[in-house]
């Protein structure tokens, strides 16, 4: 037991202290137990201060580094926090960092959207995707062409290459189709492997033209053989339109195409 009085120690039985003289009160032991009990609890309650406050300075330096992951160490920050608080009607500093850090992290979200929206390339990649996950029939069109030196075209348009969504086709001359034509059924094949390695943003197809008899017209006279033709095609969208650059397999001259709205 100790004195209440002037605290000193006091042997079992005695009646008085012996420091101080003090009447020696029944009870005090457990009041001084109790005491140290509650000492204890609030040493808990500050570790649970210390680590709110040590989460949320970590979550505060991620998120100015645009680290995701300060996002769940601001929650902890914050929860660690809370049970402080329950304890105690002090302001927590540890609260308060783990609602910046989370905030920071929001900021950089938004901002991330707003670029995404604002980024005429983004929005270009996105469209591409979109119309090439949703399409049937991602080459069919009527496509204009000029020949393509590889960085330019060069003079006019030169030839329209109609891809039906049947299948159909008619290849010629772009503005005189009725003088130069060849018409028939064409079949198109997915680049997989191309596709999967190249990093920009055209999808590549193989075309294969293959004509029908008789409906091969160059210069207004019918040919007495079918046309052939196989070209690689790499499709792209830029600006909601789309683009391709077409290689002849057979005399690789290349033409930079648009397709017609």
């Amino acid at each position: 037991m100790f004195c209440n009085n002037c605290g000193s120690k006091i042997n079992d039985g005695d009646k008085f202290c012996n420091n101080c003289g003090s009447q020696v009160e029944s009870g005090f032991s457990d009041s001084y137990v109790n005491l140290s009990s509650n000492n204890n609890v609030g040493n808990n309650n500050n570790k649970f201060d210390l680590v709110s406050l040590i989460i949320s300075i970590v979550a505060i330096l991620l998120a100015l580094f645009g680290r995701i992951y300060a996002i769940p160490l601001g929650v902890a920050g914050i929860v660690f926090g809370a049970l402080y608080k329950k304890k105690s009607s002090k302001k927590i500093a540890g609260i308060v960092l783990g609602i910046i850090s989370i905030v920071i992290i929001g900021i950089y979200v938004v901002i991330g959207i707003l670029e995404i929206f604002t980024d005429s390339e983004v929005l270009n990649r996105l469209y591409n995707e979109l119309d090439y996950s949703t399409s049937d029939n991602y080459v069919a069109g009527t496509w204009n062409c000029s020949n393509f030196d590889g960085s330019a075209t060069v003079g006019e348009y030169t030839i329209t290459m109609k891809l039906n969504k049947d299948n159909s086709f008619v290849f010629g001359e772009y503005g005189d189709l009725d003088s130069n034509h060849a018409g028939g059924t064409y079949t198109y094949e997915d680049e997989v492997d191309k596709n999967e390695t190249v990093t920009n943003e055209y999808k590549y197809y193989i075309i294969n033209l293959n004509g029908e008899m008789g409906n091969y017209v160059i210069d207004g006279v019918k040919q007495d053989r079918a046309f052939q033709g196989k070209f690689e095609m790499g499709i792209t969208s830029v600006n909601a339109q789309k683009q391709a650059i077409l290689m002849n397999y057979y005399t690789y001259q290349m033409y930079a195409c648009f397709l017609e709205k």
